[in-house]
């Protein structure tokens, strides 16, 4: 209904003049009109020059629809109103249409004004006007501009968030064809720093909208346009440019880019991807090939950024984890990387991988990457349920170099890793002091350095230096100087381990090589981030074996892997050298003893045997008498 109505009209001859046709209020909006219609029996023809104003045609939309339910148009112009509140207000529309009497020329319609605060022209060519059926031919070219982006993406249907974060925008579009058939089409939208476009056949069916030709994407910072349609990604605001061509197809709500590539935040991107609406969100499948890909934004996209950033004293984050997966998206991707970041705590190369990201959390399924010198394989499942994280992950690692995964900490080794781990907790650190699982541990090669088997005879030559009076203060100061001078090399060994609260327990141990044999026991707490290892180095002694004692010198290690402090205990060997100095002296006293005795034997003999003589002597001179 309206509140008012006038008219001016003159009909003779089968002739409409419209010199003045005024309606107001109808629903909110003023209408006026003047021009010229004829043939009323059957398709009208004439010229109609129109106006609508109104300060918001929102009110005009529900109306009309509700009268013509079975308009798309109509229904899907209420929509986008009621999508972004104020999409019509302040509307000055001019309507300015010409259908020839020719039965075979095609009616003008020619639409301008605002809208909203955007400008809008749209120029279009039709056969029948009235009858509004996709079945007809029709030619359009529009033009939509505003200052506020956000208004030209609500007019387009798009998502669009009330605020002005990427400034002016414009749209450019033609068609040419049958819209329920299809036809050719240009689209294009460009603003500060964003141009886009399209350019191929479309075609609108009862499915939807259907499309297929190639379009390119060129952007300095694409985070103001995403941010401008509600879309939130990990690292918005230090900017996102980006360059990228494919072949567009839309087919039963399904984007196929095919082809796609270019670049992305200066990483190179190719490949092919699917997005189709599913449960109301966006869902990615397709297979990508990037130069760089960095796990740690996916992370935030699940926990929460403030969950991720450590506090000044170091240590894993404390934060809590966000309470719900905060994605724009789902996503199913086959992912190829030249170079694959885990945050900082890791680099990978020639990473292989199948991401998924849902609603609740985020998998890594047959991972496969080089990486510490050998190839990482395995699974990663994590779940943010309502705040609390749970993880569950299958690892492995062959032909690792022992050096590039522990970083400068005395050990050199090929090694095959396998760990499966399961953690539940509400910050990283949580999740770290929960873990749980098991594991094995193939070392190969084995040279750990300031560990020296060989320095047993340069242990004896300091002892012996030192003599009878060596004690153990003077073995604690030449010995560990030699002991830590060298490198213990061993073929390998295996270990089975446990993971319990965040902390490594693995059996002993037991190398051997020429000259010595090292045994002993290391752990690791994961939630400090340490590490310790108690080992006994006991020398082969040889010929200077000593029962009950033993050439061992104890060895501890702990700390930080790039801060590891080693210190040696010198006191098995020093009583040792202690018991052998013994030993030696009192063999020396009785050499000394067994010497003197048989030189109080030679004099005794001595005597015994002159006295012989003396005696002989004697008793020749009695005879000779």
């Amino acid at each position: 209904t309206a509140e008012t109505l006038y008219t001016a009209l003159r009909l003779k001859e089968g002739r409409l003049e419209i010199d003045r046709l005024s309606i107001g209020g109808l629903a909110g909006a003023n209408v006026s009109a003047a021009g010229t219609l004829t043939r009323f029996s059957g398709a009208p023809a004439g010229s109609i020059d129109a106006s609508i104003i109104a300060a918001d045609l929102e009110p005009l939309a529900a109306v009309l629809a509700e009268r013509f339910p079975q308009s798309r148009v109509v229904g899907e112009a209420l929509r986008r109103a009621r999508a972004y509140p104020g999409l019509y207000r302040d509307a000055s529309l001019r309507i300015v249409s010409a259908i020839p009497e020719e039965g075979d020329a095609p009616a003008e319609i020619d639409l301008s004004g605002e809208v909203g605060g955007a400008q809008l022209a749209l120029k279009a060519q039709v056969r029948e006007p009235l009858a509004v059926s996709p079945d007809r031919p029709l030619a359009l070219d529009l033009t939509l501009s505003g200052e506020e982006a956000s208004v030209v993406y609500a007019l387009l249907g798009l998502p669009a968030l009330p605020f002005d974060f990427a400034g002016a925008a414009q749209v450019k579009a033609g068609f040419e064809g049958v819209p329920a058939q299809g036809g050719k089409t240009n689209f294009s939208l460009s603003g500060e720093g964003l141009s886009f476009s399209f350019e191929g056949e479309t075609a609108l069916k009862q499915d939807g909208l259907s499309a297929n030709g190639s379009a390119t994407l060129s952007s300095d910072d694409l985070d103001p346009w995403l941010t401008t349609a509600g879309v939130t990604l990990p690292g918005m605001g230090l900017g996102l440019p980006a360059t990228l061509s494919a072949g567009l197809d839309i087919e039963g709500g399904l984007l196929v880019l095919s082809g796609l590539t270019g670049t992305i935040a200066d990483v190179a991107v190719g490949g092919d991807m699917n997005a189709q609406l599913l449960d109301g969100m966006p869902h990615l499948t397709g297979a990508l090939a990037l130069d760089d890909f960095d796990l740690a934004p996916v992370a935030e996209m699940v926990v929460g950024a403030q969950a991720l950033t450590t506090n000044d004293e170091g240590g894993w984050p404390a934060a809590p984890f966000a309470s719900a997966v905060a994605t724009p998206f789902t996503a199913e991707l086959d992912l190829s990387a030249e170079r694959l970041g885990i945050g900082p705590f890791a680099d990978a190369r020639d990473a292989r991988m199948t991401l998924k990201i849902g609603r609740d959390g985020v998998s890594l399924a047959d991972l496969r990457a080089s990486a510490f010198g050998g190839v990482a394989s395995g699974i990663v499942d994590f779940r943010n349920d309502g705040g609390t994280g749970l993880l569950s992950a299958q690892l492995r690692l062959d032909g690792a170099d022992a050096a590039s995964l522990l970083g400068d900490a005395g050990l050199s080794a090929a090694a095959d890793l396998t760990a499966s781990v399961t953690a539940s907790g509400k910050s990283v650190d949580a999740i770290v002091a929960a873990l749980a699982g098991s594991g094995t541990a193939s070392l190969r090669d084995i040279a750990i350095s300031g560990v020296a088997p060989d320095v047993f005879p340069d242990l004896i030559a300091r002892a012996d230096e030192a003599g009878a009076e060596i004690d153990a203060q003077a073995v604690a100061a030449f010995a560990p100087p030699l002991v830590r001078a060298g490198a213990f090399v061993a073929p390998g060994v295996e270990l089975a381990f446990t993971v319990a609260n965040g902390a490594l327990r693995a059996p002993p141990f037991r190398l051997e090589t020429e000259g010595a044999v090292l045994a002993g026991e290391v752990g690791a707490d994961l939630g400090e981030s340490t590490v310790a290892a108690n080992a006994t180095l006991t020398f082969e002694p040889g010929h200077e074996a000593l029962a009950g004692s033993e050439a061992a010198v104890r060895l501890s290690a702990a700390g930080p892997l790039d801060a590891i402090r080693v210190e040696v205990d010198t006191e098995p060997l020093a009583q040792f050298l202690t018991q052998r100095a013994l030993e030696l002296e009192q063999q020396r006293v009785e050499a000394m003893q067994s010497a003197l005795i048989e030189r109080q034997r030679l004099r005794r003999e001595t005597r015994y045997y002159a006295a012989l003589a003396s005696a002989r002597a004697a008793a020749e001179e009695e005879a000779r008498r």
